[in-house]
């Protein structure tokens, strides 16, 4: 699953090392079917409420979206981090916070206190891996 998320990154023109931070943050096991407690699905464990959302603005292949599909799965949410990281007012970090807790949130300048912490432990893993 690391190849596939390394290749994905690749291809969309993301740092490969901070999307599989994510990825394994996200979901421990890397496992592609997984439903998450709060109902976020997949290997990158997107939103089903903004899952149409995701599929008009990030699909872009032939095949019909099935988000059970890691490859499916990697690469919209990948491309969703593409664009956060993509955000003028945004730096890294809270591009990474904003994946978890949403634009809106981190752009409020009221993030929860959970989400400052997904975004500590991954940019910190992620600079980590630089040295």
């Amino acid at each position: 699953m690391i190849a596939l998320i390394l290749s994905i990154a690749l291809e969309i023109g993301i740092d490969g090392r901070l999307a599989v931070e994510i990825a394994r943050k996200e979901n421990h096991g890397l496992i592609a079917d997984k439903v998450g407690i709060s109902g976020d699905l997949g290997v990158m464990q997107l939103n089903p409420r903004y899952l149409d959302y995701f599929i008009k603005h990030y699909w872009d292949k032939r095949d019909v979206f099935n988000w059970k599909n890691p490859e499916h799965n990697i690469y919209v949410g990948l491309r969703h981090l593409k664009y956060l990281l993509s955000i003028p007012d945004f730096n890294e970090w809270q591009a990474i916070m904003a994946y978890n807790c949403g634009e809106a949130a981190v752009s409020s300048g009221a993030p929860p206190s959970s989400s400052i912490d997904y975004a500590n432990e991954i940019y910190t893993r992620w600079k980590r891996t630089y040295n």
